[in-house]
């Protein structure tokens, strides 16, 4: 009998009150989350191999644009140090 004691702390009204209204506003929104999910799923399907490499790429390119402007920006920047020292 001991066993099926369960051990708790009492929590104010207010906490309670908290609680409760955060698990109705999660009970409202997880019909809207598997919608969505469900909705998603579907979409992926539908989408070409192709169009997601062709992003992919796009990405990469553009990542890669970044870095190289990135490193000739921080390369003009030392250099425009070094000069304004003499």
């Amino acid at each position: 009998m001991s066993n099926d004691r369960i051990a708790h702390k009492s929590i104010s009204l207010r906490e309670e009150k908290c609680l409760a209204n955060e698990i109705k506003n999660l009970e409202k929104n997880i019909s809207k989350v598997i919608y969505n999910s469900t909705i998603r799923a579907k979409l992926q399907d539908t989408v070409d191999g192709n169009e997601i490499r062709q992003d992919q790429v796009r990405v990469s390119i553009l990542y890669s644009s970044f870095v190289s402007t990135s490193i000739f920006l921080k390369k003009e920047k030392s250099s425009d140090d070094i000069h304004s020292d003499h």
